[in-house]
């Protein structure tokens, strides 16, 4: 059963509190409590899967806080492969892959790194993988898709995220029925009174 009691205050959590907290140490880094928290939100929010009690077992405190420390050194690089390194480099703690890492270093530095969430992930790249060289390109064709608009690649994630969940991707691609009767309706009127003004 999806534990989804607190996925609310969670969500508030991660998108207005865990990116000050990160960043108020005087090396960023996350901590294992924060970590699990963070991976909770993740499954609450998207596809369950069993992963909490190995990620507690599997990653001491310690090694959290060294690998994401590290992490976001990378991250705050201007190397052109900062953002492959940085996922990467989570992904030497257990349970942590490229979409767990992501929904840390987009909360972290927002501008550079989007969240691998499942629908947005769907709606750039046609289908969904959860490797590395996957979340690269989907990061770097978002950030581009998100220039044009004047977004942060993050905020384009959320964006996509909010439509899909609200199902405006299908109710643009589909009008409904009444909408188009109304709508070939107005085109008759229309022809009706161009074919009166041409008889007079």
């Amino acid at each position: 059963k999806r534990a989804v009691k607190n996925l609310i205050s969670d969500d508030k959590w991660w998108r207005t509190e865990l990116q000050e907290i990160i960043k108020s140490r005087k090396e960023p880094y996350i901590t294992k409590e924060e970590l699990v928290r963070l991976m909770e939100w993740k499954l609450a929010r998207g596809k369950w899967r069993p992963l909490l009690n190995r990620l507690r077992s599997g990653n001491s405190p310690e090694d959290v806080i060294k690998v994401s420390k590290k992490a976001f050194e990378l991250a705050d690089q201007d190397a052109k492969t900062s953002v492959k390194d940085a996922v990467k480099a989570f992904s030497q703690l257990a349970c942590v892959g490229p979409a767990t890492a992501s929904g840390i270093l987009a909360i972290y530095n927002p501008d550079k790194f989007c969240f691998m969430s499942d629908e947005p992930l769907e709606a750039i790249k046609g289908n969904r993988q959860y490797t590395l060289s996957y979340y690269v390109s989907f990061n770097e064709e978002l950030t581009q898709r998100a220039e044009r608009v004047g977004l942060r690649v993050e905020e384009a994630e959320q964006s996509l995220w909010a439509c899909a969940i609200l199902g405006f991707a299908q109710a643009t691609a589909t009008p409904p029925a009444s909408s188009k009767k109304r709508k070939n309706a107005s085109e008759e009127n229309d022809e009706k009174q161009s074919t009166r003004k041409r008889t007079r």
